[in-house]
């Protein structure tokens, strides 16, 4: 019984560690640190929308935080105005829009940073995958 709740406990430590996003820190002046966790991998329909979560940590600063998309699949765009995660918050939701002729794609590498006002900047990878309509 005792091996069998041992087993159970790994796979579920296993299961929520596989299922989180990466995160990568970076140190700047003054002991600041930023630190961005990925967006899930996510899918999207030619001519659709998806939304993608961005999440950060700042310590020893409270200052706006600008996300950057990069590297994004060809006729896939960010539609929000607004690139900052305000001071007040630790996260936010962004649309991608995929435009009709939108490249199918399968696991395409995009990239996400953030970058604090001083010029601290830290990148991470995600997928997109974009699907026929």
């Amino acid at each position: 019984m005792k091996s069998v709740l041992t087993t159970c406990a790994v796979l579920a430590v296993l299961t929520f560690t596989v299922g989180c996003g990466g995160s990568s820190s970076v140190q700047g002046p003054g002991g600041k640190k930023l630190t961005l966790t990925k967006p899930m991998d996510t899918s999207i329909k030619q001519g659709d929308t998806a939304s993608v979560k961005v999440s950060i940590t700042r310590e020893k600063f409270s200052d706006p935080v600008t996300i950057k998309f990069d590297t994004l699949p060809k006729g896939v765009e960010v539609g929000d105005s607004d690139n900052k995660i305000a001071a007040s918050d630790k996260d936010r939701t962004f649309t991608l829009k995929a435009a009709a002729d939108a490249a199918l794609v399968d696991n395409h590498e995009a990239t996400v940073s953030a970058e604090a006002p001083d010029g601290t900047k830290v990148t991470e990878k995600f997928k997109i995958s974009v699907k026929a309509k």
